[in-house]
């Protein structure tokens, strides 16, 4: 049986050496029947990286864009794209020989519309996977084995059926406008996609290295964890108030939804009283950053 057409899709934004060793291990993959698109927001790469990906130009598409939006990436990545089955992968992310076709075996069962792996940080495989049971819970049985359904996977590595991203109209790229350092499109477009009926799943068995805390990616646009934090917080805040509009919710549904979003979580559960007093205190701080957006139902400024 002839396997969809695959496209596997990395964006990138001033990574370096850890974008050649990503671009590396897809063109080492044994699964090789796919197309490699590199969509590029650095403005001038390192002479090395240059060179590198030129000389894999008949080995992959370098689309250049501009402006730095991480979703406006993935969608511009989308719209050139020819498979039916869309692979993420960030430019700082390690994968073994037999990844990919391991993920996309699931794919096999019509009822996977998401599917990702568990994505390790230095911390290490162990403490990963038993974050990835915490938050998910128990595992199923599917016709392409045992998975973890999920309302919402890590964007750093997901597999996406083509359509399933065209019927929700891509990722929203006011995430990438909203600050400098794009953060939650992958969130909120899982939680769109849950919102359909539309199936996504960790498959446990795979899994992939993320290096983070690299220089480049959406790091470079934060260097300031408190920064990095007030983002994540404006665009929780505005999606929530995407949410409440498109189902005729009030203004204290979007706080609600906030405060559940930020403060009932059982990583901070467990983190005791100290880790919830800090969310607390980033909650005041939210809430005098965001003033004002749900009342004149638009962004703040960026300032």
């Amino acid at each position: 049986m002839a396997h969809p057409r695959v496209s596997i899709i990395v964006c990138t934004y001033q990574r370096e050496e850890t974008l050649r060793w990503t671009v590396e291990d897809i063109l080492g993959q044994t699964f090789d029947d796919y197309e490699l698109l590199i969509v590029d927001q650095t403005p001038e790469h390192e002479p090395q990286t240059e060179e590198f990906l030129r000389s894999q130009s008949s080995r992959l598409r370098w689309l250049r864009l501009e402006i730095a939006n991480l979703p406006n990436a993935r969608n511009y990545g989308v719209e050139a794209a020819r498979g039916d089955i869309v692979v993420f992968i960030d430019d700082d992310i390690r994968l073994s020989s037999d990844f990919i076709g391991r993920l996309l075996v699931h794919f096999e069962d019509a009822s996977v519309s998401v599917i990702a792996p568990v994505v390790v940080d230095p911390r290490g495989h162990d403490v990963a996977l038993a974050e990835y049971f915490r938050r998910y819970g128990h595992l199923v049985t599917t016709r392409t084995g045992s998975l973890l359904p999920a309302r919402e996977v890590i964007g750093a590595c997901m597999a996406i059926r083509r359509s399933v991203i065209q019927s929700l109209g891509g990722f929203d790229a006011t995430l990438g406008a909203l600050h400098r350092s794009a953060t939650g499109e992958d969130f909120d477009f899982c939680q769109r996609a849950s919102a359909r009926g539309y199936r996504i799943f960790v498959d446990p068995s795979a899994t992939v290295l993320h290096l983070g805390f690299t220089p480049g990616g959406c790091g470079v646009r934060t260097g300031d964890p408190t920064e990095a934090r007030r983002a994540q917080l404006r665009a929780l805040v505005y999606m929530a108030h995407k949410e409440a509009r498109a189902s005729n919710r009030s203004a204290l549904w979007v706080w609600a939804q906030l405060a559940r979003r930020c403060l009932i979580r059982r990583d901070l559960l467990r983190a005791g009283a100290r880790g919830f007093y800090r969310r607390i205190e980033e909650m005041r701080e939210a809430v005098k950053y965001v003033r004002g957006f749900v009342a004149a139902g638009t962004l703040l400024s960026k300032e």
